[in-house]
C-alpha cells in the first residue's frame, strides 16, 4: 500500500510525540553494587560491583530508587560477581526471576547460596569454581527449582536434572541427569554415589574434582559425557555399568591416581583420549561389546603392563597406547582389521604380543615405532604363521610363534569379572561400601538381590 505524504507527515509527529514514552537507561551504583537502571519496565539489573575486591556479604534489595523513580531488582547479569574472590555470603532477593551464567563463577569464599522462590532460569556455571560451597538451598515453592530430600543441591524440577551440587551434596534417588558442570571444580567433594534413577551424566559434570576419591556409578547409567571426570586426580578405581553406551571423549583424562578401570559390556567405542594420562593406571578390563578403541585413548598410561583387547574389537585406533613404557603384555582379538598411527610408539617394554587374528591386520609403518617389538616374540594362529612372517612390520618380531593353549585368550568381561560388572553394590568384609573390589575378601551384592564373597588377588 503506497504512503501518501500527508500521511507520512502524520506518522513522523506521532513518533516524535511517543518518543519520550520510549523511557531510558542507565548504570548506578548503590552500596558497591552496579545495577542497570531501565526507565521504561522500572526494573533493575545487578550487574556487579565496582571493585572485585568487594569482601564479605553483600545484601541485594527487591527495589533501589533513583530520582524518585522505585525499580524493582529482577536479574543479576552474566559474569556479575564472577571471580570476587572475598565475597562470603549474597542475599538474592524474592524480586529477582533471573541469574545470568558464571555470575558468581570463582567466588571462592562463597560458602551458602539460597534460591528464592521467584528465581525461574539459572545460567550455565552460575556458581561454578566456587570451591568453598558447602550449602546450597532452593526457597521452598520455586515452581522451576527444588532441593529435594535435603540433598543440598539445586535440582531442575521437571527434567529432574541436577544443575548445581557441593562438597556435601547427595544424589537423591529420583533424579536422571547429572548436569553439565554440575559439580564442576568442586575440590571439596570427596565421594559421590550416583543412583539407579540417574540415566545421564552430561559433559564436564565432576570436571576437576580433584579431591573425588570415590565415584560409584549407578547401574542404569546409559551415557557418560566428554571430559565428565577429567582432572579428578584422586580417583582410584572406576567402574562403567554395562547399561553405559556411550562415553565421551576426555572422560577420564588426567585421572593421575586412576589404578583400575572396568569397562562394562554396553560400551561400544571407546573414545579418544578417554584415559590420556592416567600414568597409574595397571588393570583395564574392556567389555566384549567394544568395537573400536580410539585416538589416544590410553595415551601415556605408563603404569599399564597388559592389555586384553577382546573379539568384537575391529580397529585400534592412533596413539592409543603411545608411551605405555610398562607395557609388556598385548593380547590382541580374532576381529581386529588395523591398528593405526604410533600405537605401540615408545612402548619400551613391550615382550609378548598374542594376534588371534588369522588374517594379518593392516598397521601403520609406525604403529610399533621406538617400542622393544624388534625384541619381543609374536604368538599367532599356526595357519597364520607364514603371513605374519611376510607381512611388513609385523615380520620385523624378533620371534613369531603359533599360539598355544595355555597363551592369554582375548576376552573381556567373564567369570568373576562377569559377576563383578553385573554387581548392583561392594563392600568390603567390615560391611563398608566401597566403590569397586579390593585385594582381599570381598562382599559383593549382586542385581538378583543374592550377596557373594569373593577373593581378590
Amino acid at each position: 500500500m503506497e504512503i501518501k505524504k500527508g500521511m507520512k507527515t502524520k506518522l513522523l509527529l506521532l513518533a516524535l510525540l511517543l518518543l519520550p514514552l520510549a523511557g531510558k537507561a542507565q548504570y548506578e551504583v548503590f552500596d558497591d553494587v552496579v545495577y542497570y537502571l531501565d526507565d521504561y519496565t522500572l526494573t533493575a539489573r545487578v550487574e556487579g560491583s565496582e571493585n572485585k575486591e568487594i569482601s564479605g556479604n553483600v545484601d541485594i534489595p527487591e527495589t533501589v530508587t533513583y530520582q524518585s523513580h522505585v525499580y524493582s531488582v529482577t536479574s543479576i547479569a552474566s559474569y556479575a560477581f564472577r571471580d570476587c574472590t572475598k565475597l562470603t555470603s549474597i542475599n538474592i532477593p524474592n524480586s529477582v526471576t533471573s541469574i545470568g551464567g558464571e555470575s558468581f563463577s570463582g567466588c571462592t569464599s562463597l560458602t551458602a547460596i539460597t534460591i528464592p522462590i521467584g528465581v525461574k532460569g539459572i545460567g550455565d556455571s552460575a556458581f561454578s569454581r566456587c570451591t568453598n560451597l558447602s550449602s546450597i538451598e532452593v526457597a521452598e515453592g520455586n515452581s522451576v527449582f527444588d532441593s529435594r530430600d535435603n540433598c543440598n543441591a539445586i535440582i531442575k524440577t521437571a527434567s529432574n536434572t541436577l544443575i548445581l551440587g557441593c562438597q556435601n551434596s547427595t544424589v537423591p534417588n529420583s533424579v536422571t541427569t547429572i548436569g553439565h558442570y554440575a559439580f564442576g571444580g568442586c575440590t571439596g567433594l570427596t565421594a559421590i554415589t550416583i543412583p539407579n534413577s540417574v540415566t545421564n551424566i552430561e559433559y564436564t559434570a565432576f570436571q576437576g574434582c580433584s579431591n573425588l576419591s570415590s565415584v560409584i556409578i549407578g547401574e542404569y547409567v546409559e551415557s557418560i559425557g566428554k571430559s565428565a571426570f577429567e582432572y579428578c586426580s584422586s580417583l582410584t578405581s572406576v567402574i562403567i555399568p554395562n547399561n553405559v553406551k556411550t562415553m565421551g571423549e576426555y572422560a577420564f583424562r588426567e585421572c593421575s591416581s586412576l589404578s583400575s578401570v572396568i569397562i562394562g559390556d554396553g560400551v561400544k567405542n571407546i573414545e579418544r583420549l578417554t584415559f590420556l594420562y592416567c600414568t597409574k593406571l595397571s588393570a583395564v578390563t574392556i567389555g566384549n561389546s567394544v568395537e573400536n578403541i580410539k585416538e589416544g585413548a590410553f595415551d601415556h598410561c605408563s603404569n599399564l603392563t597388559s592389555i586384553n583387547i577382546p573379539d568384537n574389537v575391529t580397529t585400534i585406533g592412533r596413539d592409543v597406547f603411545q608411551e605405555c613404557s610398562n607395557l609388556s603384555a598385548v593380547v590382541i582379538g580374532k576381529s581386529v582389521t588395523s591398528i593405526g598411527e604410533q600405537t605401540f610408539r615408545l612402548c619400551s617394554s613391550l615382550a609378548d604380543v598374542y594376534a588371534y587374528t588369522e588374517q594379518v591386520p593392516q598397521s601403520h609403518w609406525s604403529a610399533f615405532s621406538g617400542s622393544n617389538y624388534k625384541h619381543a616374540t609374536l604368538h599367532v594362529p599356526a595357519t597364520s604363521l607364514e603371513a605374519y612372517k611376510n607381512a611388513e612390520r609385523w615380520k620385523d618380531f624378533g620371534s613369531i610363534v603359533a599360539l598355544t593353549d595355555n597363551d592369554p585368550k582375548p576376552t573381556g568381561i567373564q567369570g568373576i569379572n562377569n559377576g563383578v560388572i553385573t554387581a548392583k553394590r561392594y563392600y568390603s568384609i567390615d560391611g563398608k561400601q566401597i566403590a569397586m573390589p579390593q585385594r582381599g575378601l570381598n562382599i559383593i551384592k549382586m542385581n538378583d538381590g543374592t550377596t557373594k564373597k569373593v577373593m581378590m588377588k
